[in-house]
């Protein structure tokens, strides 16, 4: 009986019910941990800007096909998707927070943020499909509940030597990780993309640069920036690449992992 309940199980899980549609690498991290195999999960930015990627007659066509299309918020395109896939489509936007926050838009890069949005994709697929595969879905679910918030406990207490220190990046993406995880101030370089350096901003720089305060950029390796990268060579601060969309994680918990790690080699040695 027991070896049957098991072929069983093998069988349901094996089995592809639909597609989920997502914008960037770091939500199919997501929707994978629900979704399992009962799903196929399918990129459209994969390796581009998502903030400057423009759709294709082909990525329309594959919305028009999947069961549940889900978007990070910060594509120009993103409300006209939700205007055509109204009753599919779910954006990791500012709904999970009390105010909006307009300056940074990156929420998945906060792992409770990700618990709460696993939970609406779960909400959106679990009508679409058996009760036998909602409770495949369900018990995705709580697997990535639990290993999230351990992985939370345990980024944040790796990070306690850098706690309260600065953050200097390109654009605005490292806000919500930093809060969570306690580090300082986060300065980007620019306020969106393709607007070009503040003066201010490097005014700033370069005296946290003299005082030792700052000893490296973080720059995103999807969105390059010769200006940036000019500008750290000139005040002799170190390069450090991270992966923003998760185009080279193979999970979610190895993407925050890997983030963490960046930022803990660049922010170690650091005053302040």
């Amino acid at each position: 009986m027991k070896n049957l309940t098991f072929v069983i199980l093998v069988l349901l899980t094996s089995i592809t019910l639909g597609s989920v549609l997502v914008s960037i690498p770091a939500l199919k991290l997501i929707a994978q941990e629900v979704v399992g195999g009962l799903f196929e999960v399918k990129v459209i930015a994969q390796n581009a800007n998502p903030h400057l990627y423009q759709l294709k007659i082909s990525d329309v066509e594959d919305m028009a096909e999947a069961d549940l299309i889900l978007l990070s918020g910060v594509e120009d395109w993103c409300d006209h998707v939700e205007k055509l896939f109204p009753s599919k489509t779910l954006v990791f936007n500012e709904s999970f927070l009390e105010e909006p926050f307009e300056t940074d838009k990156h929420l998945w890069l906060d792992p409770l943020y990700a618990v709460a949005f696993s939970y609406m994709v779960y909400s959106n697929l679990r009508g679409l499909v058996s009760d036998e595969h909602k409770e495949i879905l369900k018990a995705n679910l709580s697997d990535f509940v639990a290993k999230t918030l351990e992985l939370t406990r345990r980024i944040y207490d790796a990070l306690e030597p850098v706690r309260g220190k600065t953050v200097v990046e390109l654009h605005p993406a490292l806000t919500h990780f930093a809060m969570r995880f306690g580090l300082g101030q986060v300065m980007a370089l620019q306020t969106g993309h393709e607007e070009g350096l503040i003066p201010s901003k490097l005014t700033h720089l370069s005296r946290l640069a003299r005082q030792g305060d700052v000893q490296c950029i973080f720059l995103d390796k999807v969105i390059q920036s010769e200006a940036a990268e000019s500008i750290a060579e000139q005040m002799n601060l170190k390069i450090i690449w991270i992966d923003v969309t998760g185009t080279e994680a193979d999970s979610y918990s190895s993407y925050i992992e890997n983030l963490a790690k960046a930022l803990l080699e660049g922010l170690k040695n650091t005053h302040h």
